[in-house]
C-alpha cells in the first residue's frame, strides 16, 4: 500500500518529491533513520491532524453525497457525515450517518481500515413523491492516505443492509458511486 501511495505522490506531484528526496538524502547524510512515510506524511501519531473536515461519496449509504466530520483517536477514525439529496415536490430525501473506521494496517495516515456504521434519513419510496424512513446497517472495509500532508484520501465500501418502508436488501459494494471517495483536510 505504502509503494502505490508513493506512485501517486511521484505521478500528482514531482516537484515536492524531488524536495522530500533532497531532504531524505540530507537527512540520511547526516546518520538519520529514514523512513517511507515520510514521503506520504509528516505527522507523528503524537502531533496534529486529529481532526478532519471534507466531502465524503457517501450515495450508496443515504441518499447523496455528503458532508463530513472526522475524529481521531491514535490509529482509529469517527466519522460523521450528513447529506440534503432533494428538497423539491414535497419530497425531502436527506441522511445523516456515523461509522468508526478501525486502522487493522498502518496507522491514522495510511493503511486500511474496518468497522461498523450506521446511516438514518429519508428517501423515496416507489416510483410516485412518497417518502419513507430509511435505516441502513454498514459494515465498512477501505484504505485511507495522506497527500500533500494535509489531504487525507479514503476508499470504503461493504455490505449493506437496508430498511425502508418495510422492505429490506443487502448488498454488498462501495459506500458510492466514486467507490466511497472521501477528500478530507486535516487540522
Amino acid at each position: 500500500m505504502r509503494y502505490l501511495t508513493i506512485l501517486c505522490v511521484l505521478l500528482i506531484s514531482p516537484t515536492s518529491f524531488a524536495n522530500k528526496k533532497a531532504e531524505t538524502s540530507k537527512e540520511e547524510a547526516s546518520g538519520k533513520l529514514i523512513t517511507q512515510d515520510k514521503v506520504v506524511s509528516t505527522f507523528s501519531d503524537s502531533t496534529g491532524g486529529k481532526v478532519a473536515i471534507g466531502l465524503y461519496d457517501s450515495s450508496n449509504l443515504i441518499t447523496g453525497q455528503s458532508l463530513s466530520v472526522m475524529l481521531s483517536s491514535r490509529d482509529h477514525w469517527f466519522q460523521t457525515y450528513i447529506g440534503v439529496h432533494r428538497a423539491s415536490g414535497g419530497l425531502f430525501e436527506a441522511g445523516l450517518g456515523a461509522s468508526y473506521k478501525f486502522t487493522i494496517a498502518g496507522n491514522r495516515f495510511t493503511g486500511l481500515h474496518l468497522g461498523p456504521g450506521i446511516t438514518i434519513g429519508s428517501a423515496q419510496h416507489g416510483t410516485s413523491n412518497n417518502e419513507a424512513f430509511r435505516l441502513s446497517l454498514n459494515g465498512i472495509f477501505g484504505a485511507h492516505f495522506t497527500l500533500f500532508e494535509r489531504l487525507l484520501l479514503s476508499v470504503d465500501g461493504g455490505p449493506n443492509l437496508v430498511f425502508l418502508k418495510g422492505d429490506e436488501s443487502f448488498t454488498f459494494r462501495p459506500a458510492g458511486a466514486l467507490l466511497g471517495l472521501g477528500i478530507h483536510y486535516l487540522f
